[in-house]
């Protein structure tokens, strides 16, 4: 019932790994934009 799917789901996969890595580099590029003192050393 799947089988024929398997590529289309492979796909899917690949285009919410890369969606969540996008989106978590964009967080981490806006936060050290934004936040204008560092950490406590």
């Amino acid at each position: 019932m799947y089988t024929e799917q398997v590529t289309v789901m492979w796909a899917a996969i690949l285009c919410a790994a890369l969606l969540g890595t996008g989106f978590y580099t964009a967080i981490s590029l806006a936060e050290r934009w934004l936040v204008f003192w560092g950490a406590e050393q």
